[in-house]
């Protein structure tokens, strides 16, 4: 059996629950940082991403945001980090109405998809991933070649890869 508390304790260790728990993140604006924990069956959690590559549980737990808190549906920003990135990238490419939640998305070091860009083609999207990231790094500059090479391009300006 996994210690539950011992788990949940693992959104601290970086990105905004780490600043939250120090008492350093100070938005300008009221805000609701959502750190969900994606366990598989035996508690541990998917070796590859949040969502086991099914959109449908993102789609649910922003559903089940929208249904319990005050929630600005126009204003929803979905990041992650690694492999909880990749349950981002997986919604993106895999929902079919992403747009319709997603106000914007930045994805952090994970690996980018290869197909289904259209999906998200309303979708504003930050990818960040350091070059020292191997395999991260080169998907998700692909996933930028490709999100951005789209006839028609996507519907949002500023798109550039740096490295």
């Amino acid at each position: 059996m996994v210690d539950g508390n011992a788990q949940l304790t693992r959104v601290l260790n970086q990105g905004i629950p780490r600043l939250i728990e120090r008492d350093a993140f100070a938005p300008r604006y009221p805000v609701i940082v959502a750190s969900p924990q994606f366990p598989s069956p035996d508690g541990v959690g998917n070796d590859n991403n949040w969502g086991e590559g099914d959109p449908s549980h993102v789609r649910g737990f922003i559903e089940y945001m929208i249904a319990t808190y005050r929630i600005n549906t126009h204003r929803i920003y979905l990041t992650g980090l690694s492999h909880g990135c990749n349950g981002v990238y997986d919604y993106l490419v895999l929902q079919d109405d992403a747009s319709s939640y997603i106000a914007a998305a930045a994805p952090i070091a994970a690996r980018g998809p290869s197909r289904n860009f259209a999906r998200s083609n309303d979708t504003p999207i930050w990818v960040f991933v350091g070059s020292a990231d191997g395999s991260n790094f080169n998907t998700s500059r692909n996933f930028v070649a490709g999100y951005n090479a789209q006839d028609p391009p996507p519907a949002h300006i500023g798109h550039r890869w740096h490295s």
